[in-house]
């Protein structure tokens, strides 16, 4: 039995959500990921064995993440990477056997987004009932052609990460294990680096990115069809 939010309930321990993320083009994911870092940060405040001379912080393993956020350690890998090229942690090797140093960053004052412009952009981004919604990113990469515009919900970089030289290649991180499971990571880059470079030569959107990059692999690999098999005929006179 769940009981209803009053003014004499405790509220259980929570995780806060940091106003900036709101902002920020990173997958859901790899914004929980990062929370839970922070969270974890500001715990090694009170422990002066987790600071040095660049800041605070944390041992967060990519097994022990991956338990703590129910998900793939592929997908925490990537999170972190991700992070990373955000400038929202930096990791630092310990050498082998050891876990790495993560440092929690934040962002600098002028990249914070203010609650001002975040209710301009919803006021902006916001729809008429029954209005389907298309993101602006995809907007762009359409240019004239008619899209199927249900399909490109699913698209939409505010759920998935950007890939490929051209960052026009969404996928979620599920969509991205699952490829790793099936194809090889030299393979699934060389082919998000293809239909990314298609689709800015092509002024095109393909609907769903990770069926595209499916299909592109199949295709492209050789067939192991057998030859036919030879046919002997036995004329009168000859033998086989």
């Amino acid at each position: 039995m769940n009981n209803f939010f009053t003014n004499e309930n405790q509220l259980t321990s929570y995780i806060a959500y940091p106003k900036y993320l709101f902002g920020n083009k990173l997958s859901e994911t790899t914004k929980l990921i990062y929370i839970v870092l922070l969270d974890r940060a500001k715990m090694s405040i009170k422990n002066s064995s987790y600071t040095d001379s660049t800041g605070v912080f944390v041992y967060f393993p990519i097994n022990k993440m991956a338990e703590a956020v129910n998900k793939s350690e592929m997908t925490v890998k990537n999170a972190y990477s991700a992070l990373e090229k955000a400038d929202l942690i930096c990791r630092r090797h310990q050498g082998i056997g050891r876990p790495n140093k993560i440092y929690v960053k934040l962002p600098v004052a002028d990249s914070f987004v203010s609650e001002e412009n975040m209710l301009s952009r919803q006021t902006e981004n916001s729809l008429s009932d029954g209005q389907d919604f298309v993101h602006l990113a995809d907007k762009k990469l359409s240019g004239n052609k008619t899209i199927n515009k249900t399909s490109l919900i699913k698209q939409d970089n505010k759920t998935s990460t950007a890939y490929g030289s051209q960052k026009n290649v969404f996928l979620t991180d599920e969509e991205y294990s699952a490829l790793v499971d099936e194809f090889s990571i030299a393979e699934i880059e060389d082919y998000i680096e293809r239909v990314s470079s298609y689709m800015a030569r092509k002024n095109y959107n393909y609907p769903n990115h990770s069926a595209t990059i499916r299909r592109w692999i199949l295709k492209d690999r050789p067939k192991n069809n057998k030859p036919p098999e030879r046919v002997y005929e036995r004329r009168a006179g000859e033998s086989l």
